[in-house]
């Protein structure tokens, strides 16, 4: 893992060269752990400077427009109860369904960690409409329930995970702890 990061191009380009030794996995995993916090940070001043500059007639209507306009489009016809409407102006650009997948992943993650479940539910279910197989959305959406204190929610969502994908680890994990916290049924 500490190879294959840092010979990525893309961590190259965004980080600069960074040498990992072997035998530090700790450290090399609070490293990603930092980054990650970092990327969401800059994803919610991101999310949150884009919709402060929102206006009528910025051209987010456009459909013809840039990805991220598509994708806000869309994402307000979904929340519009429009959701045919919505795939045909994405139609097959990956950039903008890529677009939704982050800035509402991004947003649910923000608004689980602010104590607001049923927000962060509902941006992960709006990029599930685009992506219903992602495991990972799926995932989220267990972790709201979580904390949530909604046992059979949390199940039933990381259940989808994992017959979206069966050997996803993480989700089996979740679904372990989740059962060994969830207050027994009566029969």
């Amino acid at each position: 893992l500490q190879q294959e990061l840092g010979s990525s191009q893309a961590f190259l380009d965004q980080f600069g060269p960074v040498s990992f030794r072997d035998g530090e996995v700790r450290t090399a995993l609070d490293f990603v752990r930092q980054l990650i916090q970092i990327h969401d940070e800059e994803m919610s001043e991101s999310l949150t400077s884009s919709q402060e500059s929102d206006a009528p007639g910025d051209g987010a209507g456009d459909a013809s427009g840039t990805a991220e306009e598509k994708a806000r489009e869309a994402l307000d016809l979904v929340g519009e109860g429009s959701g045919a409407r919505a795939r045909e102006i994405l139609g097959q650009d990956e950039e903008a369904l890529a677009m939704i997948l982050q800035l509402c992943n991004t947003a649910g993650i923000e608004y689980r960690k602010a104590g607001l479940f049923d927000r962060a539910v509902a941006e992960f279910r709006k990029a599930l409409f685009f992506h219903p197989h992602d495991e990972g959305l799926h995932y989220n959406i267990a972790r709201a329930f979580l904390e949530k204190k909604d046992w059979k929610e949390a199940e039933r969502s990381i259940l989808e995970g994992l017959k979206a994908k069966p050997d996803f680890q993480e989700g089996k994990t979740l679904l372990k702890y989740i059962r060994a916290l969830a207050p027994a049924t009566p029969t």
